[in-house]
């Protein structure tokens, strides 16, 4: 139970830094720019490593199967947490669903491949 709740946390907190980061910067860099896109990734990786790495420095058997276990819950919370603002928030955020998941969900794929890398080095020291 305490490992559900943890990935949840987790997952909420990789959700929330790039989101929180990216309404921050809104009103500075456009979000149409390639500057935003390449901020926004960068945020998501190193926010996924660095909730990656708790949750699996907390496992009893890390492994390649728990980290892509885990990425793929994060990756699946983070679609259902920010689809809703992409579909029905504020005009500037508003996308058709298929400009979403070819953009916005497209780059969340990252997030369990980054999670099960870090399971497989854990589980091969």
């Amino acid at each position: 139970m305490r490992r559900l709740v943890r990935i949840v946390l987790l997952g909420i907190a990789i959700w929330a830094v790039p989101f929180a980061l990216a309404m921050a910067i809104f009103p500075v860099v456009s979000p149409a720019s390639e500057l935003f896109e390449a901020i926004m990734a960068v945020t998501l990786a190193f926010a996924t490593t660095l909730f990656g790495l708790i949750h699996l420095s907390r496992c009893a058997a890390p492994s390649l199967d728990e980290g892509l276990l885990a990425g793929s819950i994060w990756m699946a919370m983070s679609v259902a947490l920010d689809l809703p603002f992409f579909i029905f928030g504020p005009e500037q955020m508003r996308m058709a669903p298929a400009d979403y998941i070819a953009d916005v969900a497209f780059t969340y794929l990252m997030i369990p491949i980054i999670a099960g890398g870090i399971g497989q080095a854990f589980s091969s020291r």
